[in-house]
């Protein structure tokens, strides 16, 4: 755009200068013979071009604001992308603290981070295994498809059990009884100590003590969640309101950014972020920018043994 309007204005400008510069003399020859006085040839140029030269000029004034508006508006378009950048990246940072702080226990520091994420994600597969089993050995007579035994075990993975008190799970696994929950969460603490046992999935972490199994990970995942879902609801919103490119480029930008946000990620972590997304029925669920997201970015980088709605998720038997 920018060269297109710098080429038309040298045009202009170079039809006027010859204009000026050649066609006076070349009437001046042609109508001295028939006309004598060169003082009457003046007076009718002055009145012919004086008007061309006013048209000239507006023409130039033109094109000269016509340029500085698409200067400005190049301006104001990198001035709105770098600011997003800049934002974007702060909010990187923020979501790299906020996984850097994920604990599964205070020692050692290496189940920090990404190594709590991976222990995170398996024991929810671990816990499917768990519900699995108990549906068959304690309560074989109800039926129940593997899709609720998912919803279920996520129940468990995200508020964990305790000895006390099953108000919470009550309320999340409708698909129970009252006395089907208090019998799931006995079963459950009980299981708490077996970790040293060999307990399927968590294998690597059976000789590591001071770590808590099925204590629930609401603390953690669910900030960590929310994190990515507000960075992709302002990326979404930041370039969808943006008047200076048009539908194709904002999609290209929006899938660039999700994208180098999920090259920062684990696979477990996405994985996490797919099952919360699944079971999760907040507010961000239904933000546009959201859906995108985990519909077509994230589940391209999901391989079917992390994908909780792949019927390869897990193997029961």
């Amino acid at each position: 755009m920018r060269n297109s309007t710098l080429i038309i204005a040298v045009v202009i400008f170079l039809l006027y200068m010859t204009f000026v510069f050649f066609i006076p003399p070349i009437i001046v020859d042609v109508w001295s013979d028939e006309y004598g006085n060169t003082g009457q040839i003046g007076d009718t140029m002055g009145g012919i071009m004086g008007p061309l030269i006013s048209v000239g000029a507006a023409i130039l004034t033109f094109v000269a604001f016509g340029s500085q508006y698409v200067a400005n508006r190049l301006q104001r378009r990198d001035m709105q992308k770098e600011r997003l950048e800049n934002n974007f990246f702060n909010l990187l940072n923020s979501l790299h603290k906020l996984i850097y702080d994920c604990k599964i226990k205070e020692e050692p520091i290496t189940n920090t981070g990404l190594q709590a994420f991976h222990f995170i994600f398996y024991e929810y597969k671990a816990i499917l295994c768990k519900i699995y089993l108990f549906f068959n050995e304690r309560l074989p007579d109800k039926q129940v498809d593997l899709k609720t035994m998912k919803h279920i075990s996520y129940g468990i993975f995200i508020n964990g059990v305790s000895k006390s008190a099953t108000s919470r799970l009550e309320r999340e696994l409708p698909e129970l009884t009252k006395e089907e929950v208090n019998r799931l969460n006995d079963y459950f603490v009980d299981k708490r100590k077996s970790i040293s046992e060999g307990m399927r999935y968590l294998m690597d972490y059976k000789d590591q003590s001071g770590i808590t199994l099925f204590d629930g990970h609401r603390m953690y995942i669910i900030p960590f969640y929310n994190c990515v879902c507000t960075i992709v609801a302002y990326i979404y919103d930041s370039i969808m309101n943006s008047k200076y490119w048009d539908i194709e480029t904002k999609y290209e930008n929006i899938f660039k950014y999700c994208k180098m946000m999920c090259s920062q990620l684990s696979e477990h972590q996405l994985g996490l972020l797919y099952l919360m997304y699944t079971y999760e029925q907040d507010e961000m669920h239904e933000d546009k920018g959201v859906q995108l997201f985990f519909e077509k970015i994230v589940i391209q980088y999901l391989v079917p043994t992390m994908n909780v709605k792949d019927a390869n998720f897990i193997n029961l038997k």
